[in-house]
């Protein structure tokens, strides 16, 4: 086997944490490169701009920003960490069909026939110190809502996202590109005036990695989900979700370890809504299995949650505590378990100072049965058992409004994965030996920026 695939493998093992459960995939968007604040809707959009029947909301970011550990090094065998300051210009474009505010007492006796809501935005990166690494991020989303306060509805949604940054260590000439796209539609029957909701839907996912070294890993996903939501109270709901997932690769042949075609089972009950009116839940539990053709490794089985409790103290502020139990698929093995507790703080003073915190710490444990490079025989794999990392990441952010449309943004976090755990990579050509690159890595990342949003 190639010792370019052996790298591959080593820097797929990085995107674990990117890759969204079944169950989640059928409902939530596709992650993104860009700046956390560009991802909060009710950030980016400011007053907007009329266009006949629609709302614009443009807009545009400029950040400077400083990365430690572009290739999440461990600093050891492989190489000393790589850092870099970044310049980062993100516009976006937000449109929607207008709202209730504007569309008159008239028009809001009508039922609306047609709700329309998208956005586009990219993140260019300049690396002062990597200019190899110079990219621009994309992202996509499109929603068609038909009928959208009628019994029978259908709805349309398209999601594309291109990500860029580098996610583990630095190899000579490769592409950290990834295209995902998602595409589907959902009939929806709202009996009772929306205190009954079925949504039955079918969305195909499609991920390819730019660089051909990746093509193994390329694959296309296809979801069939049922939801259903009772609302018992104004406020308060119960919710069900089933998702069958279909996922095939398209070329494994190249894969260092084998890449099984699979077929994934989730479903969940829960509960959310507001408890009093300063405190809100979400509460969930279910159940996913997985299997997977012709595979080495284990078969996956694992009860899956989810708890989150929002205290807003005031009107300004809130506390949100909250645990996730989930599984995903893998690069190592079939699949890893992830339980991950988050903390998080926000208040808004006076208006114009937005202040927020949030930590976050996670067990991922792997596959039984993960296969990973043989440090004696460069080129082979050999089951590895028993790998588990805890992934802890803490994070700062500021913006203050001079006025509605204007403010200054401060971002500021810092990641650590811990773990024993070594990858074995083929070393120089003709050498024989292999090389340790160990999993672990810590990250500081600082942003400080500048954003107008109408």
């Amino acid at each position: 086997m190639r010792a370019s695939n052996a790298r591959c493998l080593a820097i797929l093992a990085g995107l674990l944490v990117a890759v969204p459960t079944a169950s989640a995939a059928a409902q939530q968007p596709l992650g993104h490169d860009g700046p956390s604040w560009l991802s909060d809707r009710s950030r980016v959009e400011g007053r907007g701009i009329r266009a006949g029947r629609l709302e614009l909301h443009p807009g545009i970011g400029v950040e400077a920003g400083y990365d430690s550990n572009v290739f999440l090094s461990s600093g050891q065998t492989e190489g000393p960490e790589v850092d870099s300051f970044i310049l980062r210009v993100s516009p976006h474009l937000y449109l929607s069909t207008m709202g209730d505010e504007r569309r008159g007492d008239e028009a809001r006796r009508r039922p609306q026939q047609v709700r329309f809501r998208g956005g586009v935005s990219a993140s260019y990166y300049e690396y002062f110190s990597l200019p190899e690494q110079r990219n621009l991020s994309a992202d996509l989303s499109l929603r068609l809502d038909l009928f959208p306060e009628s019994t029978w509805q259908v709805s349309l949604f398209e999601d594309f996202t291109r990500g860029i940054r580098p996610f583990t260590n630095s190899a000579e000439d490769i592409s950290y590109a990834r295209d995902r796209n998602r595409v589907g539609f959902d009939i929806g029957f709202v009996p009772g005036g929306g205190v009954l909701e079925y949504r039955l839907g079918y969305a195909m996912g499609v991920d390819i990695f730019e660089e051909s070294g990746f093509d193994a890993y390329n694959n296309i996903a296809h979801e069939i989900f049922l939801r259903g939501r009772w609302r018992f109270l104004p406020k308060t709901a119960f919710s069900y979700e089933g998702t069958l997932t279909i996922r095939n690769y398209m070329d494994p042949t190249e894969a260092l370890t084998t890449r099984a075609d699979s077929t994934t089972l989730g479903m969940r009950l829960g509960l959310v809504g507001l408890v009093s009116t300063r405190i809100s839940i979400n509460l969930t539990v279910g159940y996913i299995a997985g299997f997977y053709a012709g595979s080495a490794g284990n078969d996956l089985q694992n009860v899956t949650g989810q708890a989150d409790l929002t205290w807003a103290y005031s009107d300004s502020g809130r506390f949100r505590l909250g645990y996730l139990r989930d599984s995903q698929n893998a690069y190592f093995g079939n699949f890893i378990h992830r339980d991950q507790g988050t903390l998080a703080w926000q208040h808004l003073i006076a208006g114009r100072l937005l202040l927020g915190l949030e930590g976050s710490a996670s067990l991922v444990q792997y596959d039984d049965t993960i296969y990973a490079p043989d440090p004696s025989d460069p080129g082979t794999t050999v089951p590895v058992n028993d790998r588990a990392d805890i992934l802890i990441r803490g994070a700062l952010n500021i913006e203050y409004r001079f006025v509605h449309w204007l403010g200054a943004t401060l971002t500021a976090s810092y990641t650590t994965n811990i773990t024993d755990f070594e990858y074995f990579l083929p070393g120089p050509p003709g050498s024989g030996v292999s090389v340790p690159d160990p999993g672990e890595y810590n990250k500081i990342e600082a942003w400080l920026g500048v954003r107008a949003a109408f």
